[in-house]
């Protein structure tokens, strides 16, 4: 079966505004770029890139970009073409970026601020070790390690524990070593920035995985222990569905993040058919939260399935995808029998073995 994959932009297009009080500016110049040269400022969003200024270089390259300051601590990048060069903003800093047209997100420079240093530098680094030996990326891990611990609540330390080498996470959360890394910023964040955005995803994601793996000293997450992330939404009946009362019933459950109108739903929706036919009897129940625009249509398709299908009408902007770290669709993550997240499934192909794990 194919990939299926939605990678959703929400294209907020935005008239460049001057520097003023309270902004942040990135300006710079890009060797060989010249007046007809667009480029784009995207704000990471979820796992989502928002577009939310476009830029041209004048005729000598150089650029000038400015925005209102974020709220909390965010990660840009500006892109040219398929081309992006990654960043931090905290407040209201001033970031240079230089590069050239031909190596665009390969071979730049970032100034103005320590952390888009970091930034750069991991990110550099991180272009190195797509072919490394698994010794060479422990010892790149051990310095990442000395960035992460000097500022765990920063930005660029939540970036680096996010972060893939290809397809496989920097820090993999079932990894003890590497859970001590995504605790200690969770640690920091929900106790210097409670009110973040991130700070419910990393706190869920270092509880849920210290239960699965061997205790690490000195590993410890001050927070109450939230097993689930719970939501409310709407079936197709306009019954109120919550995910606690599916998950507190004693069955594995499949947690599911998709849109029916996409060409490839009905044969990802088959997959999880055969999953749900096979085991339902056993304990298995599907939670599905949809993210149609057309609501009509997507309650005609929801009619037809025989697990618990849900609308979240706050679409893109869901603080449900926001709290899960949801970034593409499908996404799927797996609850066992006591209610708790136990695992997140990547490829639709490795479901049906991750399910039986758990039954």
């Amino acid at each position: 079966m194919k990939k299926y994959g939605i990678y959703i932009l929400t294209l907020v297009a935005m008239v460049m505004t001057a520097c003023g009080n309270g902004g942040f500016k990135v300006s710079g110049k890009i060797e060989g770029a010249n007046d007809s040269t667009k480029m784009v400022v995207e704000v990471a969003n979820n796992g989502w890139w928002l577009i939310v200024d476009s830029v041209k270089c004048d005729k000598n390259g150089k650029f000038e970009v400015a925005q209102p300051a974020p709220q909390f601590a965010e990660i840009y990048r500006l892109r040219y073409n398929d081309k992006a060069i990654y960043f931090p903003i905290d407040s209201i800093d001033n970031v240079t970026l230089n590069s050239n047209i031909a190596n665009f997100a390969t071979d730049y420079v970032l100034g103005g601020s320590a952390l888009a240093e970091e930034m750069m530098n991991v990110d550099k680094r991180a272009m190195q070790m797509h072919k490394a030996s698994a010794e060479e990326l422990k010892a790149w891990k051990n310095e990442l390690a000395k960035v992460i611990l000097a500022n765990p609540s920063s930005i660029v330390s939540y970036y680096i524990i996010n972060k893939y080498i290809g397809e496989a996470p920097l820090y993999n959360p079932q990894d003890k070593e590497d859970l001590k890394m995504i605790s200690a910023v969770a640690n920091a964040y929900n106790t210097f920035k409670p009110t973040d955005p991130r700070t419910a995803y990393l706190v869920n994601v270092a509880i849920s995985n210290r239960r699965r793996v061997a205790p690490v000293q000195g590993d410890t997450v001050v927070a109450t222990e939230i097993p689930l992330l719970d939501l409310t939404l709407q079936d197709e009946n306009g019954k109120m569905r919550q995910l606690s009362e599916v998950a507190s019933q004693g069955k594995v459950v499949v947690l599911n993040f998709t849109v029916y109108a996409d060409e490839l739903s009905p044969a990802f929706n088959a997959v999880l058919l055969d999953e749900y036919k096979k085991y339902n009897k056993k304990g298995l129940e599907i939670y599905q939260i949809a993210y149609d625009y057309d609501e009509f249509q997507w309650r005609q398709a929801a009619m037809n399935l025989p697990w618990v299908t849900v609308l979240d009408s706050d679409g893109v902007n869901s603080k449900n995808l926001m709290m899960y770290n949801v970034g593409s669709l499908p996404a799927i993550f797996i609850l066992n029998r006591k209610g708790e997240i136990v695992e997140r499934v990547f490829e639709i192909e490795s479901l049906s073995k991750v399910i039986a794990k758990y039954m």
